[in-house]
């Protein structure tokens, strides 16, 4: 199967924090895909098959006109940007890596600065099973200016078999030939929205010698842990098979989710399981059925009169507003994330899956609002089941002087916060 990659010019989104870190010598490290958070924009990721008997890992970058720095070429603009790649092993020896050049085109000044414009490569390294370290640096080629990103790469081995390459997040193509998807086009940042289809999907089944029938379990997860799609098929080959996925975006909830592709085996459990972690965005899960809970996430940050107007309004208006809100709480504007909404959703999150009562969805409780207005506490002291005292947490905000005080009055897990503590 020969994967091509070809040009793609999407919405660049990245995941942040509220605050945006300065730019440091060194790289910024963290798991796939690995995105910048300073000039020049970009993302990268990764995955590892197999060519014949060879292990090979393809490394998947995109970087956007925004942040690179543009002069006038015949009737448009160009900018050039080097693009260096280092894997080294768990001993910090380089095994692999090269450095390449990219062009990106601008026919118009506007789109210089445009994060809607982007160039995405693919290449290719031998490699081995182990455990890598990946570092990506981008260079623009006219002002110096650099950013980098690193993050952890495990190949594992694939010589048992039957057994499965890496999965591939893709854009959906809709142009076909012989009702097949023309090109192979990873979606590098991984995140879905109304505007970008279906949900795409690669990987390659590596079969025991001979003809062989394999049961296949494509299967997504909310990060709760809750199953939001199966599917399972048998497939029979031989030697190398190729497969595309696909799940619609209409059976999905907005947030973070978990592909995971496995082969099960006689008794049905998996033998073998590949995982990527994508995020959904999509409009249409707040404006249309969802408007409450929209509302839900604004509670502690939004005015009442805010809220109340967003759910007396019509679809397009409710969006016209959600879109309004997280606009002007932009830390960074002129760049492609919102630092604030992506903090601000992971916060929700988290109180909802670590916060919960019997009774109380975890950002209703007193531990999840704090937890979504001010984050991690810097340290918390925890006190257990004492005569004379019940279950205590107090939670330090040394940097913010604050300091918040929880007990567990009914000895089920429901603390309450106790004022002036």
């Amino acid at each position: 199967m020969n994967r091509t990659i070809l040009n793609v010019a999407a919405v660049f989104a990245l995941l942040g924090v509220y605050l945006v870190p300065a730019p440091a010598t060194g790289a910024e490290f963290g798991v796939l895909p690995a995105c910048s958070h300073w000039a020049p924009y970009f993302c990268a990721d990764a995955g590892y098959f197999l060519v014949g008997d060879t292990y090979q890992l393809e490394v998947y970058f995109r970087v956007c006109n925004e942040g690179l720095q543009f002069v006038r070429e015949n009737d448009g603009y160009t900018a050039r940007a080097d693009v260096a790649i280092v894997v080294e092993d768990d001993k910090n020896r380089q095994v692999t890596g090269d450095t390449y050049r990219i062009r990106l085109k601008a026919e118009k000044y506007a789109e210089t600065t445009s994060v809607d414009s982007c160039k995405t490569r693919s290449v290719s390294f031998k490699a081995r099973p182990g455990d890598f370290e990946m570092v990506v640096t981008v260079r623009d080629g006219d002002s110096g200016r650099k950013s980098r990103v690193a993050a952890a790469i495990k190949v594992p081995s694939l010589d048992r078999r039957p057994t499965l390459s890496d999965v591939c997040l893709l854009h959906r193509d809709e142009a076909k030939r012989g009702g097949k998807w023309e090109g192979f086009r990873p979606n590098v940042v991984r995140i879905y929205d109304a505007t970008t289809g279906d949900i795409a999907f690669y990987y390659e089944v590596y079969h025991s010698d001979g003809e062989d029938t394999v049961t296949v379990v494509q299967e997504v997860f909310e990060m709760s842990g809750a199953r939001a799609y199966r599917l399972s098929s048998a497939i029979v080959g031989k030697g190398m098979t190729v497969h595309f996925g696909n799940l619609s975006l209409d059976s999905l909830s907005n947030g973070r989710h978990m592909l995971t592709v496995s082969i099960a085996g006689a008794d049905g459990k998996p033998v073998v399981s590949r995982s990527k972690e994508f995020e959904v965005r999509t409009t249409s899960f707040y404006f249309g059925k969802d408007a409450e809970e929209a509302a839900q996430i604004l509670t502690y940050i939004a005015t009442s009169s805010m809220i109340e107007r967003f759910l007396e309004a019509g679809e397009e208006e409710r969006k016209r507003i959600w879109e309004q809100f997280w606009r002007e709480k932009d830390p960074t504007p002129r760049t492609p994330k919102n630092e604030f909404y992506d903090e601000h959703m992971r916060r929700f999150r988290y109180a909802n899956e670590h916060f919960p009562t019997s009774l109380t969805e975890g950002w209703r409780t007193d531990r999840g609002k704090v937890y979504i207005m001010y984050g991690e506490p810097d340290e918390i002291e925890e006190y257990p089941l004492e005569i004379g005292r019940n279950p205590t947490e107090v939670w330090h905000y040394i940097s913010k002087g604050r300091r918040f005080v929880f007990v567990d009055e009914t000895g089920f897990g429901d603390y309450v916060l106790i004022p002036g503590r």
